[in-house]
């Protein structure tokens, strides 16, 4: 009779065991797929991010551009472009070295990003340019957008670094009438930035 107890027991013991194999295993697993789903986010991730600046990259911004512009003539929204350019900037990073220049892109980013909605994408557009598509946004609102960060970068001071610089902002605006192009819109905001650079810079120009 104790014999059949100890088998009993044996049998018993083997199941529990099991199940708390079985059960460990599935933590396991499930640690294994939450980490592999982390990694691969993160993998996308930097694949639209610029490494310096946090901010998305020149692919990315393209992409969105694209995305943006078709659901303006679609739903009839409006879409703003800011290009803005960090004044002086290469004659500075020449003066003072890339680990200064970096310290500046660092800086303006930040402000960047403070500056901007959950719906914007601010972007590393080039160099030292930057790029934020603003969707469903006016005339008004982008310029009022932009010349908070055009004050706020003013403003700072470069982390590290006894100094402040300056950036120039060019605005473009499309409607659903006059949707002509992704690249229509650039080009807009371009000229608009060589306009606040050849009128002393520091300012804002809203392309006509």
């Amino acid at each position: 009779k104790n014999l059949l107890h100890t088998k009993y027991l044996i049998i018993i013991l083997g199941i529990l065991s099991l199940v708390i194999t079985s059960g460990v295993f599935m933590i396991s697993v499930k640690k294994l797929k939450r980490r592999i789903d982390d990694s691969r986010k993160e993998i996308e991730r930097l694949a639209v991010t610029d490494e310096l600046t946090g901010l998305y990259n020149r692919r990315y911004f393209f992409k969105k551009l694209d995305e943006e512009f078709e659901r303006t003539k679609r739903y009839g929204h409006t879409l703003a472009l800011v290009i803005m350019d960090i004044d002086n900037f290469k004659s500075f990073n020449d003066r003072h070295g890339h680990q200064a220049g970096d310290a500046v892109l660092s800086e303006v980013a930040g402000q960047i990003r403070c500056c901007c909605r959950e719906s914007d994408i601010p972007a590393r557009y080039g160099g030292e340019e930057f790029a934020i598509i603003l969707p469903s946004t006016s005339r008004e609102g982008a310029s009022s957008m932009a010349e908070k960060l055009r004050k706020k970068v003013s403003e700072s001071r470069i982390k590290d670094y006894n100094f402040t610089v300056t950036v120039s902002i060019g605005i473009s605006v499309l409607t659903p009438e006059n949707a002509y192009s992704p690249a229509t819109l650039i080009y807009d905001a371009d000229s608009a930035l060589y306009r606040a650079k050849e009128e002393g810079k520091n300012r804002i120009v809203i392309a006509i």
